[in-house]
This record gives structure tokens, sequence and C-alpha cells, in this order.
């Protein structure tokens, strides 16, 4: 793919971030796109699989690394925090057990949760967060 498709394609993604509220999601994946497109320019990504390759490493590496830093930093500078979001409803999106980790559902966008209730929570059932830790929402049912 040539270069300059990469950096549409990424700039295609960040004013997609910036239009819906994307929880940063697509900042990362539209700068990857960008970082290929500038490193083809200078004839550093070779053939299209090696450009998909480096893309998607890029993509994960960026969102493993930077992604919840800088939400958690977004949530602060707005003046509020993470622990605005106990007492909302969130809707689990697979079964936990008591005590184990699963993810959820909470103002569209899918958050790293744990069930401290004493009861199993089934997939699609609409629990109650009790507490944050870390960015990982404790879940009740009720």
């Amino acid at each position: 793919m040539s270069w300059w498709l990469w950096i549409v394609f990424g700039v295609v993604l960040l004013v997609a971030e910036v239009t819906v509220d994307a929880a940063f999601w697509l900042l990362f994946i539209g700068l990857s796109a960008v970082l290929v497109g500038l490193l083809g320019l200078f004839g550093l990504t070779g053939d299209l699989v090696t450009q998909w390759l480096l893309f998607g490493g890029l993509s994960l590496v960026l969102l493993y690394f930077f992604r919840g830093r800088l939400r958690a930093a977004a949530l602060r500078r707005k003046g509020a925090s993470v622990d605005a979001v106990v007492g909302e409803d969130a809707i689990a999106v697979s079964s936990i057990a008591a005590g184990a980790h699963g993810k959820a559902m909470l103002r569209g966008a899918e958050w790293d949760a744990r069930n401290v209730g004493s009861a199993e929570i089934p997939q699609g059932a609409r629990v109650r967060v009790a507490r944050v830790n870390q960015l990982v929402l404790e879940l009740t049912q009720d």
C-alpha cells in the first residue's frame, strides 16, 4: 500500500476519534497508521505484509502502554475521576464467576471488571459499579 494511503487512513481514524467518543481507541490506531505511512515515505516498511504486521504491532504496543494512562489523565483533567462511575449500571460482556475477572460495557467502552459479589454474573446482565480499583470496575449484581 502506498505511504500516503496509510497517512490518509490514519488521519481519517484521528478525525473519527475526535468526532465520536471512542475513548482513545482510534487515536492510537490512527497514530500507528500515520507512523507506518511516514516509515513508508522513507522506504522503511517493505512489502504489504510487512506494513500490515508493523501497523498491527504498533497499534497493540501503543494501546497497551499508553491508552490507560491517557484516559486516566483526561478524566483527571476534566475534573472528574474514574470514581465518578461508582453507582452506575454496566453490562457484563461475558459471564463472570464470583471473585473472577471479566469485561463489562460502561458508557460505550469495554472495561476490565471483577465480580465482588457472591454469585456468578451472567453474560448480558445489568450490574452496578461498586468501586473502581486502578481502572478495574468492581461489580455487584442487584
